[in-house]
């Protein structure tokens, strides 16, 4: 890949979040959608102590991407439309999912 071709993917800026947080909705869609609740502690057991009370979870709800308390964790319209289409995406085994396009609150 030449670089511009990786600074038009806009990586890194305010309307980009990485692979830890498209997991993580993914997480939740996936506990909420089989009638499981989603909670912050099943987010710490996939995903470890360290991201979740760190910015990765904080970034999520900062864009209103993650709503509700602890204990029942729920997307919003816009984290909806990011787990949809991580959902529907074909990636190989160790490599993550990007959202661009994401606005920054």
């Amino acid at each position: 890949m030449n670089n511009r071709v990786i600074s038009k993917q806009n990586y890194g800026s305010t309307t980009t979040i990485g692979p830890r947080q498209v997991s993580m909705i993914v997480d939740i869609y996936d506990m909420t959608s089989s009638g499981e609740t989603a909670t912050v502690d099943a987010l710490r057991f996939f995903h470890g102590s360290a991201a979740v009370n760190g910015n990765s979870f904080l970034a999520l709800r900062a864009r209103k991407l993650v709503k509700g308390s602890a204990r029942n964790l729920q997307l919003t319209p816009a984290g909806l439309q990011i787990a949809h289409s991580a959902m529907n995406s074909s990636v190989a085994a160790g490599l993550g999912v990007v959202a661009v396009g994401v606005r920054h609150k």
